[in-house]
């Protein structure tokens, strides 16, 4: 995760961890947040108008502020996938920006409260769904929204939404054929040459299928079983060296997808062992 930071009052006050642009009258600037896998500042700053900007920016990794000084508007634009959040608030005529809620809370003249419903939202959802955090006041701003602040009041708005074509443009053969080579080729290059490798598998469908295919590649993958270890059932550890077992690969006649064929398993552990242990699959 890429750390940054910034402030807005009626000018950038104070940033980390970003890239800043601005025009040669003042009138504009871009940051970029993050400096990893991002576009230039620059390139957004020179762009010939708003549209072709927002266009561009969506190629950023996190998001970008286009801050109008002439004007007193500061937008933020979180990216349309984000691979990562951004947080914010408002605080005594400031926006600021940040990418942790923590370093938003840290504040000595304001102490922040946690927001109990986000605490039952993590727990059930096991995450804060946009706009919450787990601080009151300050909010999570969601993939392909914007928000908007001029000095007084900050809006939030969607500026990108995903379109999908339900014109069919390749046969149901073709895009089946291009699944399984994009599948293989992409257990291919997570394996890689190395001697040891392993996937955790669920026994989902996901994780059967990565599970399969690297079986397929390396075929007689190892099986071991982590359990819950310790008398108080705290962490993982291997149980017994002889519950090593040989994955095979297969096709599922009905998905057409690789699967596992069997897992058999040698415990010399206790009895109940089965049921108290996760798989997972360890080459």
């Amino acid at each position: 995760m890429q750390s940054f930071s910034l402030v807005i009052g009626k000018t950038l006050e104070s940033f980390t961890d970003v890239d800043v642009a601005s025009s040669d009258t003042d009138d504009v600037s871009v940051v970029v947040l993050g400096k990893r896998g991002n576009i230039a500042a620059r390139n957004l700053l020179e762009a010939r108008s708003a549209e072709s900007r927002e266009l561009l920016g969506r190629q950023c990794a996190i998001g970008y502020v286009v801050l109008d000084h002439r004007r007193g508007i500061a937008q933020l634009f979180a990216a349309p996938i984000g691979l990562q959040q951004i947080y914010w608030t408002e605080d005594n005529g400031r926006l600021r920006i940040g990418s942790a809620p923590d370093q938003l809370a840290l504040d000595r003249q304001r102490k922040r409260a946690l927001l109990l419903d986000s605490i039952y939202q993590y727990v059930y959802f096991h995450c804060i769904p946009g706009p919450l955090s787990v601080y009151q006041g300050i909010s999570k701003l969601p993939g392909g929204h914007k928000l908007t602040w001029d000095g007084a009041a900050a809006k939030v708005e969607r500026y990108w939404r995903p379109a999908f074509q339900d014109e069919e443009r390749v046969s149901e053969r073709d895009a089946s054929t291009e699944l399984h080579s994009l599948l293989n080729a992409a257990v291919r290059r997570s394996i890689g040459e190395q001697s040891a490798f392993g996937t955790f598998l669920s026994g989902g469908l996901d994780s059967s299928t990565v599970t399969g295919l690297a079986a397929g590649l390396r075929p007689q993958v190892p099986c071991r079983l982590l359990g819950p270890g310790g008398r108080e059932g705290r962490g993982l550890r291997l149980r017994a060296p002889g519950e090593v077992e040989r994955v095979d690969h297969v096709t599922d006649p009905l998905l057409g997808l690789p699967r596992l064929a069997r897992v058999r398993v040698e415990v010399a552990a206790a009895p109940g062992a089965l049921r108290r242990a996760w798989p997972s699959v360890v080459a």
